[in-house]
């Protein structure tokens, strides 16, 4: 993993109580991807590891999106509203954006998928990411809590799939908020304060309908550089 921990360990001027993780990830950009990808020493991790870079920078946009609604209250509400934990926020949002993209294949029964090029990289990426949060972050979490988050979505997949996503990884912020580090199940969440319930459930919204495509397409643009641009 360190060819892609490099990306997270260079010099950066840090922000005024910011956290590690938050210092890196706020110079992460999209570019990055490719290069993780094009660094990675190993031919099978070339993609898994684009594909865990992007997938941070994109999760990073939920706790902009939070912090943006936050900062707009008015300001009698918003002195009343809890400081949203970047750490918190950002694993859980990775987690999400992982599950959309290894959607399609969640919930089959049989391993017909094992020896897709995508499916395996998309796979890896998940492991590459939770090493990365794991040693990025000050909470301490199993290890296999990350993946666990990831495969826990893939209840929710029916009729009104969008809808229980969002209400998931809304009830796990809320939850994992409350509690300073990630749950390891959700419950009914206990609100915070109305100021930040309100922010959440907007920005949640706002993060699937802007960014589950783009990350999307930009995983297949991703996985095409690889196929184009063999190591």
């Amino acid at each position: 993993m360190s060819f892609v921990s490099k990306w997270f360990d260079r010099q950066v001027q840090p922000a005024p109580a910011a956290t590690r993780l938050q210092t890196v990830m706020s110079r992460l950009t999209p570019e990055d991807a490719i290069k993780a990808l094009e660094s990675s020493p190993s031919e099978d991790l070339r993609l898994a590891a684009g594909i865990s870079i992007l997938t941070l920078f994109i999760a990073q946009k939920l706790h902009t999106e939070v912090m943006t609604l936050v900062d707009a209250l008015p300001s009698a509400v918003r002195k009343t509203a809890v400081n949203p934990a970047h750490d918190v926020v950002v694993f859980e949002a990775a987690a999400y954006c992982h599950f959309q993209l290894m959607k399609e294949y969640l919930g089959d029964e049989d391993d017909s998928h094992d020896g897709d090029y995508y499916f395996n990289a998309l796979r890896e990426a998940v492991h590459l990411t939770s090493a990365l949060l794991k040693s990025h972050t000050e909470f301490s979490v199993d290890e296999r809590l990350f993946a666990n988050r990831v495969i826990r979505y893939s209840m929710k997949v029916g009729p009104l799939a969008v809808r229980d996503e969002t209400a998931e990884l809304e009830a796990l912020v809320l939850q994992s908020l409350q509690k300073g580090s990630p749950i390891g199940a959700a419950h009914a969440p206990t609100l915070l304060n109305l100021a930040l319930g309100i922010a959440l459930k907007t920005a949640i919204a706002i993060f699937h309908n802007t960014w589950m495509t783009p990350l999307r397409q930009t995983a297949q643009n991703l996985h095409q550089y690889d196929l184009d641009n063999p190591a």
